[in-house]
Order: structure tokens, then sequence, then C-alpha cells
């Protein structure tokens, strides 16, 4: 096999070189390095092993190097940089035990890297990040990277990717960090209390991710901090840091949404109200159970994508201690269900005044015999006022 790919690396008009998913043996032949007219070399998902030819690299056409899945061991070779046409480089899933050459950065035309499953050490290097305006993929987990030496990045956006395992414990490493969006990705683990000890973030933007435990307090120190969103990951515990809620002065959006937090079963006041906190309304608050005063208002809270109804109170009824309920001035836009004539009988006074509900009155409100203060204002009320409503006394209601 070692045999045949030298003979072809010899052919000198070859432009591909495509052997996938075989059983090749051996080392890939130096004078595959050294070819002026090759563009594509394609052995990945083989068993070549041995290391990569450390000389000089003289491959002026290639665009493709993909020798992923091999036995490959050793350095990537500094001669890399010679390879400067190439857009794709994949050598993930092999033994290679070394650092990522610094190199990497003369090729300016890379736009895809792929160094995962592998050993390699050292820290990430700088000229990687200077390939920013043509490298769309860059994937180096399940390696031994350490250190850091990237202090002067701004913004990093990782939205929409299949990133898996923990953010690194070593993140306060970018000490100049500004903005983390990770949306929509697989990221999982505990957020790191390392965050705390980067002066500079605005915006750490994390939703829709896999991240388990509790909301570390060092967050609390983030003093520039505009925008926390955590929001659906489904795993968060425990309670939101007071440091965070009174120690930041500069935060605008607070999402949780869509977590197991606030396991505060003495509560009896929740007062939120007038902030710009952004999401659903948790569908767990009935678990409060103690809780006598709500207080949403203000905010920027919204119904459930694709929901109709506004689900929450069907978990609200479990509060029967339940004396008011502030929720004017938010963004709900749904539906007012049936069961919301199953709440407690303690409720003194209900607002959801300018949420933009467009729905009948459901006539079950007439079953709240203890409420004093009914409001819905500027809303798309349809239909008439129940009779239910009329008939309830001693309470005062404004449409």
């Amino acid at each position: 096999m070692a045999a045949f790919l030298m003979a072809l690396a010899t052919c000198p008009r070859l432009r591909v070189t495509d052997i996938q998913n075989n059983q090749l043996q051996g080392s890939i032949p130096s004078s595959l390095f050294l070819h002026q007219r090759v563009q594509v070399i394609s052995l990945c998902l083989n068993k070549l092993g041995g290391e990569m030819w450390k000389g000089p690299w003289y491959v002026p056409e290639l665009r493709v190097l993909n020798l992923r899945n091999n036995s490959l061991a050793g350095i990537i070779t500094p001669s890399v940089g010679n390879a400067t046409n190439l857009l794709n480089f994949s050598l993930s899933g092999n033994r290679i035990n070394a650092n990522i050459p610094k190199e990497f950065g003369n090729l300016t035309q890379l736009t895809e890297l792929f160094l995962y499953d592998n050993q390699l050490t050292g820290p990430i290097p700088i000229a990687l990040f200077n390939l920013s305006s043509s490298l769309a993929l860059l994937r180096i987990s399940l390696n031994q990277i350490s250190g850091c030496r990237i202090t002067k990045l701004n913004v990093l956006s990782l939205v929409a990717n299949n990133i898996t395992g923990p953010i690194p414990r070593n993140i306060d490493c970018f000490s100049k960090l500004e903005a983390l969006y990770t949306e929509n990705n697989a990221i999982s683990g505990t957020i790191p209390a390392s965050l705390g000890n980067i002066s500079t973030p605005q915006y750490l933007d994390y939703p829709n991710n896999r991240t388990v435990g509790q909301v570390p307090p060092e967050l609390g120190k983030l003093s520039n901090l505009r925008k926390l969103n955590f929001g659906n990951s489904y795993n968060l515990i425990g309670q939101i840091p007071k440091a965070i809620i009174f120690n930041i002065s500069s935060l605008e959006m607070i999402a949780l949404n869509f977590n197991n937090l606030g396991n505060a079963s003495k509560l009896e006041v929740l007062a939120l109200d007038g902030n710009f906190l952004a999401g659903t309304i948790p569908s767990n608050l009935g678990n409060l159970r103690d809780l006598q005063r709500l207080y949403l208002g203000g905010n920027q809270l919204f119904n459930e994508p694709s929901k109709h109804e506004l689900r929450f109170f069907n978990s609200l009824v479990d509060g029967r201690m339940l004396q008011v309920t502030e929720m004017s001035s938010n963004l709900l836009n749904g539906v007012l269900p049936s069961t919301i004539g199953n709440l407690s009988s303690t409720i003194e006074a209900f607002h959801i005044g300018d949420v933009h509900i467009s729905s009948l009155i459901p006539t079950s409100i007439g079953n709240i015999s203890g409420i004093m203060m009914l409001s819905f204002e500027g809303n798309n009320l349809m239909g008439t006022i129940p009779s239910e409503i009329v008939s309830l006394n001693n309470s005062k209601v404004y449409f």
C-alpha cells in the first residue's frame, strides 16, 4: 500500500488523490507534500501511521488536505504554513502530540480547520485568530490544550454550531472580552466562576445549551454587564445570586427562563417588576407554595413560542397563598385560559393590563370570590363582559 502511494505521488499531472475509507497502511510519502500540481489529498479513514513529512512543503496548488481518522503521530510541521492556498485542513482523530504551530496564521484562505481528538498541547496560537475574515469552522476539542495568549479578543461568537463540552475553566485569560455569544449549541458542564475575574464583559448570551449546576455568585463582580442570558438550559439549579441582582447597576436584562432555579419554597414575596427581564414566565411558579405577592410587571416577558394560552396560569393555581399578582406591561400576547378561575380564593388584586391579550374573558374568573381589584386595561379583549364578573361583590374591575 505504501508503495502504491509513493508511485501515485510521482505522477506529474496528479490533481486529486482521494482514497478514503480503505485499509491503507504505512506512512504518507514525503513526495506528496512536494507536488506542485496536486489540489486535493484525501486519505481519511485509513490506517496510515508514522509522522507527517517534517521537511519543507511545496504544494502551491493544494486546496484540501484531509487526513482524519488515521494513526498519525508526532508534530504538525511548521511547513504547513507554506500551503498558502489551503482551504480545508482536517487532522482530527489521530495521535498528534505537539503544539499547534503558529504558521497556521499564514493560511489566509483557510475556511475549515479540524484538529479535534488528538493529543495537542500548549496554547492556541494568536495567529489563528488573525484568520477571522476567512476561518468559518475551528474544532480543537478533545485535546490537552492549556494556557492562553489571546489577551486582545473582544468578541467571541460561536452561535449555532455543534460545540460540545464545558466552557474552559481558564476562560478568564480572555482579559479584554466584552461579548460572549454561544447560543444554540450543546455546551455542557457548569458556568465557570472564573468568568467573574474578567472586568470587561457586557454581554453573556448563552441560551439553548446544556449547562448544569448553579449560577456562580462571582458573576456579580461583572460591573459592566448589560445582558445575562442562560435561558433554556433546563438544568441550572439553586437560586439567582443576590450579587447579580443588586450589585450590577448596568444590568439591563436577565434571562434564566426554563431552568430549575428558585428552590425557595418559603418565599413569600417575589418582586422583579420594572426591570428588563426577557423570556417566558416559568411554568413552575406554583412550587412556591408560600408565595403571597408576585410582581413581574414592567418587563419584556412573553408567551411560550407556538402556544396560544398563557399556560403559566396552570401552575399558579397551586399557589394557594397568593394574594397579589402583578403582570402588567409585558409582551405576553396570548389567550387567557379557563384555569384562571382556579386561582386561590385568597387573591385580592390581579393586574394584567397592557400585555397584548387577544381573547374572550373566561367566565371562570367569577370563581375568584375574594378578589377586590381586577385590571385588564390596555388589551385587545373581545366579546362581552361575563355576568360572573358583574356579580363579584366589593370588586373594582378595569377594562
